[in-house]
């Protein structure tokens, strides 16, 4: 029987009069190119004649390999010379084709967006701009990702000649944790690895937004979504997260547009329902919170909310700050997936609902007692100190000195039996 063996296709050929140098830093094998949705759909002749004698995902589309195309020069981005041979510098060769045309997916046009990937809220610094050029093929250790390297690229997230319309993020590089006790940072291998699980999205984020690489101005998330902490969203998959049908009902208008894949669950509001009592439990993926909107290509990529938080076309749902009470019911962003009764919440008991009974006032606000960052917290439901012995930090305590919140002196009482002061201790708070 005659085998057929895979080509193996250098990133990169250099050659001249002193010989040939090649780099194997980063290799596509055929097959997986093949496999992959450049390599089956990838063609440029549409918005350049130069590319019309090239077949769909032949390698001439993005790489230049000898310094011409059909016997003319396409002068290169910025008129200098491309490590990889490629036509354009990094983010501006895949938005050839990712504006809108001939490629669906428009990533451009959520790059426009106000809050950008890659784009330091606090310093304006964009590191897909500023810091073009800094990533290299085959990169693996934290020190390409440190405060002196730092840079997001397509490629940073993505894998050109692997990924595929039902896994873009195939063949990427993540970092696997390994949690140890509640509310500490997890530890992580010396060297990434590829990432082919679309499930473990999570893993390609904290190369930049965890302790393995130093998370910049921003929070370390690989230590909030921890799955021993008493309470977070279950991004890393867990087995037994900590949730219950005391956790709330979901808002069967918007949940499946912000996680579509469960959209055969149902829409039931009922609290034995599938949709709610799956869905507590349900394994969660950055971009199920972060992107753009439902009806725009699915990543995080950029969004007209800070910071980069997806919301569905035609939702209200649009406004995540430390000002949001019970009067903002028809804005608060976390409707977009929680029902804003605050159905089976368990916080009140038979007979009364204290979010909505006892914080209906105009100095109740949702981060007087939640974290402002609700990734995972070291209390149970987010919970955090705004006033008492202990007062938690910021960034999670975003109400400091606003107003009387949760006591460290609180007596936690079990779901559906809080009494109107059991927060306060009959201390003066939104409780009121």
């Amino acid at each position: 029987m005659k085998t057929t063996k895979k080509l193996l296709v250098p990133f990169f050929v250099v050659t001249g009069f002193c010989g040939v140098f090649l780099s194997f830093a980063w290799l596509a094998l055929a097959g997986s190119y093949l496999d992959s949705r450049h390599g089956t759909a990838v063609n440029r002749s549409s918005i350049d004649n130069k590319f019309s004698t090239y077949a769909t995902g032949n390698c001439g589309h993005c790489h230049e390999q000898h310094a011409s195309l059909n016997g003319g020069e396409p002068v290169p981005d910025g008129n200098a010379p491309s490590g990889y041979l490629t036509f354009a510098t990094e983010q501006a060769l895949c938005l050839t084709c990712h504006d809108g045309a001939p490629a669906t997916t428009n990533i451009q046009a959520s790059f426009n967006k106000l809050y950008k990937h890659g784009k330091n809220g606090s310093t304006g610094t964009d590191y897909m701009i500023t810091y073009d050029d800094r990533h290299r093929a085959g990169e693996k250790t934290s020190a390409a990702f440190d405060s002196f390297n730092r840079h997001a690229e397509c490629v940073d997230c993505h894998n050109p000649h692997q990924a595929t319309d039902a896994n873009p993020l195939k063949g990427a590089t993540g970092i696997t944790p390994t949690n140890g006790g509640a509310w500490t940072s997890p530890s992580f291998p010396a060297t990434s690895a590829e990432v082919n699980d679309p499930a473990q999205q999570y893993k390609i984020c904290f190369k930049c937004h965890s302790n393995w690489a130093g998370f910049g101005t921003g929070t370390n998330q690989a230590l909030e979504f921890n799955t021993v902490n008493p309470s977070y969203h279950n991004i890393e998959g867990a087995a037994n997260p900590p949730s219950s049908d005391t956790y709330g009902n979901f808002n069967p208008t918007y949940v499946y547009k912000m996680m579509p894949r469960y959209s055969g669950w149902g829409t039931s509001t009922v609290n034995t329902s599938t949709m709610n009592v799956n869905l507590r439990n349900a394994a969660m993926r950055c971009s199920d919170c972060h992107g753009d909107t439902d009806a725009s290509p699915q990543g995080i990529h950029g969004s007209a909310t800070r910071p980069i938080l997806k919301v569905p076309a035609g939702s209200p749902f649009t406004a995540w700050n430390n000002t949001l009470n019970l009067a903002s019911l028809t804005t608060i962003w976390c409707f977009n997936c929680h029902a804003s009764n605050f159905a089976n919440t368990g916080f009140g008991n038979s007979t009364s609902n204290w979010h909505t009974t006892k914080h209906n006032k105009s100095n109740a606000y949702c981060q007087t007692c939640h974290s402002a960052i609700p990734h995972g917290w070291k209390r149970s439901r987010m919970l955090i100190y705004t006033w008492g012995t202990t007062i938690d930090p910021a960034p999670y305590n975003n109400r400091y000195g606003s107003v009387t919140g949760l006591s460290s002196a609180i007596t936690w009482k079990a779901s559906g039996s809080w009494t109107q002061n059991d927060c306060h201790n009959g201390g003066v708070g939104s409780c009121g």
